[in-house]
């Protein structure tokens, strides 16, 4: 057998430097769970901090389209391009198909409209138009009498 001496791999510099740059390593691991300086920067700092906590933002909307009128203003995507083509003096925009309307707009037009309409009748006001307020029935059958009905059970 020959004993052929092959070239390393790594020199002994290279070595070195690497058993070096392990140690320096493992005395930042060191350094960070005592809390000392690791690198111009304090261990507390690496880790993230327990934050306050804080009070909810709710985000309002600024605008409205047919897309999200629904569940802002309570009308639906076709009464609402209605309404805006009965109302041209209510400031739109277009953004493709989409006709947007400023909230605040859109709701001045809505509460215009509602002190425009007629005022409520008295039938209006009451849901039972047939009773009034003195005659109101005392008990179950009383009830169902006035329906035209009677108990079974």
């Amino acid at each position: 057998m020959s004993t052929t001496r092959h070239a390393p791999i790594i020199s002994d510099t290279e070595l070195r430097d690497v058993a070096e740059a392990a140690r320096a390593h493992e005395r930042s691991v060191l350094r960070r769970v005592v809390g000392l300086p690791v690198r111009g920067r304090v261990a507390r700092d690496i880790v993230k901090r327990k934050l306050r906590p804080r009070a909810p933002i709710t985000p309002t909307p600024m605008s409205v389209s047919q897309l999200t009128v629904e569940p802002i203003v309570g009308i639906d995507g076709r009464r609402y391009l209605d309404l805006l083509r009965e109302h041209p003096e209510c400031a739109r925009s277009r953004v493709g198909k989409l006709v947007v309307v400023e909230l605040d707009d859109l709701r001045a037009l809505l509460r215009s409209l509602t002190l425009q309409s007629s005022p409520h009748t008295e039938s209006d006001v009451h849901d039972d138009a047939g009773l009034r307020c003195d005659e109101q029935p005392e008990t179950a059958d009383a009830v169902l009498a006035k329906l035209g009905l009677r108990r079974t059970a």
